[in-house]
């Protein structure tokens, strides 16, 4: 028997996949609304916190571009998880003793968590509060001008609020191809799988704990609420590069 033979049909020529090759993406629209406050991008724009720009793809890699904070929060994005499901059964017992059928009635998403390192800007935990804010009408936050802290009572609406994050999960492009093209790390990974979370948005925000113990970064605890999630499995060395 051979081990080599065996291995390579277990795991292919490339070896397994790794778990520290993602992307995540928060897809918020950049839409601009006229009652000044009216999406979740002007909300934040307004209170200093811009999410509108873009990261041009032909200059990744070199000195000469400005990372905007969506794309910061991509990377500050330490741990990520690409949720499960679980199905609820019920039981049916049938017409023969000690034979019962098993049925399947709802399937449950598991809850999607993100791990951030936190920045000297603290970009993760001002993103999260912004969003919360947003979706409860809390104003008085990150020095915004106002007479008296003031809290609305209004609530957004469920569609402003909720939009959908994808994770890509990577693996390397081994096609000889792409490398000999390759501008950067970027072009010689494909997008394996992608998982779409329809309509998310973060419902709790683990508190940031600061000590005098030897100093370590900081992370932000966050999950993220959603209705359900798609998954789009994708070719490897094929031309579905990421791209930021």
């Amino acid at each position: 028997m051979n081990i080599d033979r065996i291995r390579k049909n277990i795991v292919g020529d490339y070896g397994l996949a790794s778990s520290n090759q993602y992307h995540i993406s928060f897809e918020i629209p950049v839409g601009i609304n006229s009652s000044g406050d009216g999406t979740l991008t002007e909300f934040m724009a307004n209170r200093g916190f811009d999410i509108s720009g873009h990261l041009n793809p032909e200059v990744f890699g070199r000195n000469d571009i400005v990372v905007d904070n969506m794309v910061k929060l991509s990377f500050l994005a330490d741990e990520v998880n690409i949720p499960g499901f679980s199905v609820a059964t019920g039981d049916f017992k049938g017409s023969v003793p000690g034979i019962n059928l098993r049925y399947a009635h709802t399937r449950n998403f598991t809850e999607m968590n993100v791990a951030f390192l936190m920045d000297m800007d603290h970009t993760p935990l001002k993103f999260l509060r912004l969003w919360s804010d947003f979706i409860f009408g809390f104003e008085e936050s990150y020095g915004v001008s106002a007479s008296a802290p003031t809290v609305f009572s209004q609530m957004q609406y469920y569609n402003n609020y909720a939009h959908d994050i994808i994770i890509d999960k990577l693996e390397p492009n081994t096609s000889s191809k792409t490398k000999s093209k390759a501008k950067s790390s970027y072009d010689t990974h494909n997008v394996v799988t992608r998982t779409r979370l329809h309509k998310a948005f973060p419902y709790m925000v683990n508190d940031v704990t600061v000590s005098n113990a030897p100093n370590q970064p900081m992370r932000l605890q966050s999950t993220f609420y959603y209705e359900y999630y798609t998954t789009e499995t994708l070719k490897r060395n094929t031309v579905n590069t990421l791209r930021v």
